[in-house]
Formats: C-alpha cells, sequence, structure tokens
C-alpha cells in the first residue's frame, strides 16, 4: 500500500463496494480504496460456491442499470453471476483500488484530525493501521454465517461442510457413496438438496426443523430459470429493447408488495392466491409431509424461496425429508427432539447467516457498533447518528423483501456518492446525519411495519433473536425508497469545517 492514504475506505468488494465505487467515480470521486477479506470481488457470489448456488431474481434487475450483460438465461449461476461483477471492475479499472485479504478489525473515530483509525489483518493475520476520512459498510446482509448451536457437533466423526465456505474441490463425485445429511431449507437448502438428489449414488436426509412458502417454478425438476433464445440475447443488448424488458421486471416484482400488506382490498386476492399455493405444496410433498408441509403463517411473513425441484427432490428414493430439529449430535449420529436417529458420512449447514452482523466501529462519545447493528436506528438504511463520517449500504430498513437487493444498492450508492462529492468539493470534514430526523423517520417506518405481515411472525427479520423489532426490511414498494432518496435533503445534515 502507499503512503498516500485516500479519504474514503469501503469495506466489501460485492455488489454494495462495486456499486458505490461506480457511483463515485462517475461523479468524479477518485479518492477511495476499497478492503475486501477474501481473494477476489464479488462478495457472496464469490465466496458461496456449493453445487447449485444461483440467482433468485431475474438476471436483468440482479444487474447494474449502466452495465448490460448477456447471462443468457433468467436466473444465473453463482459463477455467472460472478464473472459479471469481475467483468466491470475490469472495464472501469477498478481493481487498482481493491485490496484483497484485507479484513475490518476495527476502526475508531479520532476527533483530533476527524478522521478514522483503522485496525486491519491480512490474510497471514499481520496487523496494518491505516486512517480514513470515511468509512463506508458495503459488507452485506450474508456476510456473516449464522452457528448452528448444535451439542455436540464439534465432535462430529464425519466431514462438517459449510455451505458458505464449500470446498472447490469437492464435487458431487466425492460424496457419492455417502450419507449426507442437510440441515436448513432456505435458498441455500433447497437448491444444495435438489443438486444432490441427482446422483443416486448419494443418500440424502433433508433436515429442516420449520417449513416455508415456496414459489412454482418453470418446471416440476427445476432449476428456476429459462434460458434466453438468440433473439432475446440479442434485443437485451441493445438499449431501448433492455430498459422495456427492465421495466417488465420492474413492474412484475412491485405487485409483490400486495402481498406483504396485512390488509387491503387486494387482501382476498391474495388469499385465494395464497390457498392455490398451498394446494400445489401439499401434492408435490412426499405423502408423509404433506399434512406439514404448508405454513400456517400469511404468505410473505418470512423469505419466499424458488421451489426450483426442491418438492420433485424430496420425493426420490434416495432422500429422506425430516421435518424436525436435531438435538444433538453424537459420534457419526444425528438425534433429533422427537427421538428419530440418522447415521451420515456428512453434515451440511445450510443454516443462513446472521443478518444483525456489522462493522465493529466506535463512533464519537461512545457510540458503539459492536459487530451488530439491530438495536441501532438508521436513517435511510444509509447514515446513523453518532457514527461521524460512517455510511452504510444495505443498513437497517432499507433491504425490500419483494425486489431486487440491486436496485436499493444502486439508491444509496447514488446518495452516498452525492453527499461525498458534495462535501468534497466544500473540503467538509465532518458530516453527521441529526437524531431528531433520524427519530423521525425511524416513527415513520415502524407505523408502516406494523401494517404488514412481518408484524405478525417471528423471524430473522426481527432483533433480539426473532422477537425484537422488525429491522431488516424496507415497509413499502421499491419506487417509494427511490423518491425519498432522490435528492438530498441538506436540513437533516450537519455538516462542520466546510468552506462557506
Amino acid at each position: 500500500m502507499s503512503e498516500h492514504r485516500p479519504r474514503i475506505a469501503i469495506i466489501g468488494a460485492g455488489p454494495g463496494g462495486i456499486s458505490l465505487a461506480l457511483s463515485l467515480k462517475q461523479k468524479g470521486v477518485h479518492d477511495f480504496v476499497v478492503y475486501e477479506r477474501e481473494s477476489g470481488i464479488g462478495g457472496v457470489w464469490y465466496q458461496n460456491r456449493y453445487p447449485g448456488y444461483r440467482c433468485d431474481i431475474d438476471a436483468l434487475y440482479y444487474s447494474h442499470s449502466r452495465y448490460p450483460y448477456n447471462f443468457g438465461e433468467s436466473h444465473p449461476p453463482r459463477k455467472v453471476v460472478q464473472e459479471y461483477w469481475d467483468s466491470i471492475c475490469f472495464k472501469e479499472d477498478l481493481h487498482s483500488q481493491f485490496h484483497s485479504n484485507t479484513t475490518l478489525k476495527s476502526a475508531s473515530w479520532d476527533p483530533s484530525d476527524s478522521t478514522y483509525k483503522l485496525i486491519l489483518e491480512n490474510r497471514d493475520g499481520t496487523e496494518v493501521k491505516v486512517n480514513h476520512q470515511y468509512l463506508i459498510s458495503a459488507i452485506g446482509s450474508f456476510s456473516s454465517p449464522s452457528r448452528a448451536n448444535i451439542p455436540g457437533l464439534q465432535d462430529f466423526e464425519g466431514e462438517i461442510i459449510r455451505s458458505w465456505s464449500w470446498p472447490e474441490e469437492l464435487g458431487l463425485a466425492e460424496l457419492r457413496g455417502k450419507r449426507v445429511a442437510v440441515l436448513g431449507n432456505g435458498c441455500t437448502g433447497t437448491q444444495l438438496i435438489t443438486v444432490l438428489s441427482r446422483d443416486p449414488e448419494i443418500e440424502v436426509i433433508a433436515i429442516s426443523r420449520s417449513v416455508r412458502w415456496l414459489k412454482p417454478g418453470t418446471t416440476k425438476e427445476g432449476p428456476h430459470t429459462v434460458k434466453w433464445s438468440k433473439v432475446q440475447s440479442f434485443l437485451y443488448s441493445i438499449a431501448p429493447f433492455r430498459w422495456v424488458a427492465r421495466l417488465g421486471v420492474f413492474l412484475t416484482m412491485e405487485t409483490y408488495w400486495i402481498g406483504f400488506a396485512k390488509k387491503s382490498i387486494l387482501t382476498p386476492i391474495v388469499r385465494k392466491a395464497q390457498n392455490r399455493v398451498a394446494r400445489w405444496m401439499s401434492t408435490s410433498a412426499p405423502e408423509k409431509l404433506r399434512e406439514k408441509i404448508v405454513p400456517d403463517y400469511p404468505v410473505g411473513s418470512n423469505r419466499i424461496t424458488f421451489d426450483g425441484g426442491y418438492l420433485n427432490a424430496l420425493n426420490q428414493p434416495n432422500v429422506t425429508a425430516v421435518l424436525d430439529a436435531v438435538q444433538q449430535v453424537k459420534g457419526s449420529s444425528l438425534i433429533l427432539q422427537s427421538g428419530q436417529e440418522f447415521q451420515a458420512d456428512c453434515i451440511v449447514l445450510a443454516t443462513g447467516f446472521d443478518t444483525a452482523a456489522s462493522l465493529n466501529v466506535q463512533g464519537r462519545e461512545g457510540h458503539l457498533m459492536a459487530g451488530k447493528r439491530d438495536h441501532l436506528e438508521y436513517y435511510h438504511g444509509i447514515a446513523i447518528p453518532g457514527f461521524h463520517n460512517v455510511f452504510s449500504l444495505q443498513g437497517n430498513n432499507s433491504t425490500a423483501g419483494h425486489f431486487s437487493s440491486l436496485f436499493q444498492i444502486e439508491v444509496q450508492a447514488e446518495y452516498i456518492a452525492s453527499l461525498l462529492a458534495k462535501t468534497g468539493q466544500q473540503d467538509a470534514k465532518v458530516i453527521e446525519v441529526k437524531e431528531s430526523s433520524t427519530k423521525e423517520y425511524n416513527e415513520w417506518i415502524d407505523r408502516r411495519l406494523d401494517k404488514t405481515v412481518w408484524s405478525g411472525k417471528e423471524s430473522w427479520y426481527r432483533a433480539d433473536g426473532g422477537k425484537g423489532r422488525i429491522f431488516t426490511h424496507w415497509p413499502g414498494p421499491a419506487t417509494l425508497y427511490w423518491w425519498i432518496n432522490r435528492k438530498i435533503n441538506w436540513d437533516d445534515w450537519v455538516i462542520t469545517g466546510a468552506n462557506p
């Protein structure tokens, strides 16, 4: 690293960090560096390499609005998505501003020179101390895996495989002849189980402690994708046609918002659709699970998962589907709460992520973000009172449950880049959002959250282990989020040290 330290430090080189870098460069701000703990860019698309991993949002809208790409299908696999983000970085020459294999351990505000003192750790364990004026979190919501607190798990006599760090050399061939227990039925678990089930030489034990709503795919066998024709690929390369196609996807996804309202004039229509899905899930599931597979909460209360062949997989002769929780692991056995016991050679943990994980940042006057953010009140999901010069992408209450996260990320990236471009022109030293503005904003958010189906269910959307305030989701259409962030309300900010 050179002696010159850029003003701006971005933590995370996934879609968020890349999108922010693009917005900064577009506004003439080049004085930034991106720190990434992995050895490559792409965030979850670089880190997660389990078999079957693919995008669950239409690629036309899981892509940056200014950078089209021939994905070849509606929901491309991991490698294609990762290559897409890598291609953007090469095109815009961003790699020179990325520092890989670098983890932020802590950041502390120093009022004497209005900078953050960062302690970074390299892959070899050595520490580096650097100063930056601005600190931006772009670590996303799925950067810290949840830990499975199962007694005896660490003493399991077989192999423990973590979906988020799937060994690159571990293919399906290496699992043949083995009993593989997969824990979890979220997006990761359903994709994994579907792929593993296709090899009759792999014995799969699919263990889920709860059920969730599934969205039917284009085929019973999966995966949930549609190949682009040559005509489609050609038309999507032409701006007007691509924008019309993106608009179609946009409007379709926006209509899903009505499913999250606790009560509206369209509620009867939503309930009819829910009943149709419930019948499909019941008739598609293995006979022994048909009375258990349908959730007892309204659709939309928890994350909806693409079926992608999952229910078909549960019906395969080499798959044993179990709705139960693992009570303990003993030797090579998984003992469930019901008393059932299963022998396994491998345990695959597909148990999700800690969505409350954050950076470890010491702000002004004792304000502390100690690796958790679920109790913090954010302004527009972007900034927090008490933390000078700190900004976030996908901060609290800014993730849309019905939409592509890339939309919100682009909106936030543009907002933050506009803030930094303006304050940079004024040579400002410190910028902080007002507590009063943040309080008023969160009161408005809470009123809207009370009107959603999320408010009636415990889930990972909430703080305090699923029982506290809903801190993850944006309670409204994506269009509304864009509208309130389309321009900066400078009255909500305190800027000091700026030139007149």
